[in-house]
């Protein structure tokens, strides 16, 4: 279990972090969402023991880290976005190391390496030195050195980078394997991932929380409707749109038309042709938008009238 209770971060007259908190479970993955300079690193930061609260508690299963950083410490197994690793070592010594840092004995140690090694799909590199590995096998060193003292919470940050295609749907399945009995938290700028990974979100925005809930709410509702109409129409539709309060975003249409996302609340196919037909514009295209996490993102994000503030 990983909790923030009322989290605060300040720098000087800056407040990165405000009055954030949130409580995750084990046995979820959870993505955390916001756009650069939210203030995601700088919560990350403050929940590995890496930046005290300047107000606030941060508990890693119970363990208050403010109270005991070491105990927090080794309940947690944190992925950063730049792996720090150790070029001249071998990638089992090095993950014998890191099990060595979390306190485990030489023989613990191996074996744990040993199941590691196997889980992220290092066999073929186990006696190679990380400095000769792709970016993708070195983030696959960083996952295992993480995981070698078994923590019950795991923070991991853009864990996608550097990954192809098929070690993407490889590093899911592990995901999906630690989350049966363990707490995960995921900060990725890649949506798609988040949202075939996650079953919870939350989302950042000039250091405050500003959603958190299920994919399957967040995205209820966040469906739009394409309207195409010809060009000579564009600017009277789209007038006629923001009138009535609809949320309005041009999108690339073919040449000699005007192609708009709409969306209101409660809104309808039928009050979409309606408005058309009330500033007198005949409609091209009129077609369902499925709903999507990007999708729900940004219109959090723009309800909310704010992206980063300039803080990590």
């Amino acid at each position: 279990m990983i909790e923030l209770q009322g989290v605060s971060k300040q720098f000087g007259a800056m407040t990165a972090v405000r009055n954030v908190s949130f409580r995750l479970e084990p046995g979820e993955i959870t993505g955390l969402l916001g756009p650069n300079g939210a203030g995601k690193t700088t919560s990350i930061r403050m929940m590995t023991a890496y930046l005290a609260p300047t107000a606030g508690k941060v508990l890693i299963g119970g363990t208050d880290l403010a109270v005991d950083p070491g105990l927090g410490r080794s309940r947690l197994g944190y992925l950063p976005e730049s792996t720090p690793l150790y070029p001249e070592m071998q990638v089992e010594q090095y993950i014998r190391y890191r099990g060595a840092l979390a306190g485990m004995g030489r023989r613990e140690a191996g074996m744990a390496a040993g199941r590691e090694i196997e889980r992220c799909l290092l066999s073929g590199v186990r006696q190679q030195r990380v400095g000769t590995l792709s970016k993708g096998f070195r983030q696959r060193v960083g996952l295992a050195g993480a995981l070698v003292h078994d923590p019950e919470v795991v923070i991991l940050d853009e864990p996608g980078n550097g990954l192809d295609p098929a070690q993407i749907v490889q590093f899911r399945s592990v995901v999906s394997e630690l989350a049966q009995k363990r707490t995960m938290l995921i900060s990725s700028h890649i949506l798609a991932e988040v949202e075939r990974m996650c079953s919870r979100v939350l989302v950042i925005g000039g250091g405050e929380l500003l959603a958190d809930g299920s994919i399957a709410k967040m995205t209820r509702g966040s469906g739009r409707i394409v309207v195409s109409c010809a060009e000579g129409d564009g600017a009277r539709l789209r007038e006629g749109f923001e009138k009535g309060g609809w949320s309005v975003h041009t999108l690339k249409g073919e040449p000699g038309e005007v192609r708009l996302s709409v969306m209101k609340v409660n809104m309808t196919r039928q009050k979409v042709v309606e408005l058309a037909a009330s500033v007198s514009v005949v409609l091209s295209e009129l077609r369902e938008d499925q709903p999507s996490l990007e999708r729900a993102f940004m219109e959090i994000l723009e309800k909310a009238g704010r992206g980063g503030r300039g803080a990590a």
